[in-house]
């Protein structure tokens, strides 16, 4: 109830508002009963994105960090269930090693990656275009 709290007076004007406020009762703040929506999960990319409306909307402290965002989105087992969706390919295909490259400054990736069974192997200097290192990965299958 706090979080409707604090978004339901910039949208939704109630009797104890001022009349000014009263004038803009007949703008159409719900939406039709037929009206349709394409729902996706939030990705990765796309976390600025929600984070910058979170922050428009929930003011006085009560916005969550962009942190935060971060941490609920790979938290929801997302990253690594398309992780294994992808082992599940390979190991279809007869793969017996996976490699891959993470930046070494994102720990979070490396974080899940080592959950679910990789290992750092290499050091990659300068291997982004950045100028940023890399790590190799490696994860045995079967």
């Amino acid at each position: 109830m706090a979080v409707l709290k604090k978004f339901r007076p910039k949208w939704w004007p109630n009797n104890r508002r001022s009349p000014v406020a009263r004038t803009h009762t007949n703008i159409a703040l719900v939406p039709p009963v037929d009206a349709r929506y394409d729902l996706r999960p939030l990705s990765v990319a796309q976390i600025d994105e929600c984070w910058l409306l979170d922050q428009r909307c929930f003011v006085d402290g009560e916005a969550y960090s962009r942190d935060t965002f971060e941490y609920l989105l790979t938290a929801r087992r997302l990253a690594s269930s398309l992780m294994e969706r992808v082992e599940e390919g390979f190991l279809r295909r007869e793969a017996r090693i996976v490699r891959l490259e993470v930046r070494a400054a994102n720990l979070s990736a490396q974080k899940l990656y080592s959950s679910l069974g990789y290992t750092v192997t290499q050091r990659l200097p300068r291997y982004y275009s950045n100028g940023g290192d890399g790590l190799l990965m490696v994860k045995p299958l079967a």
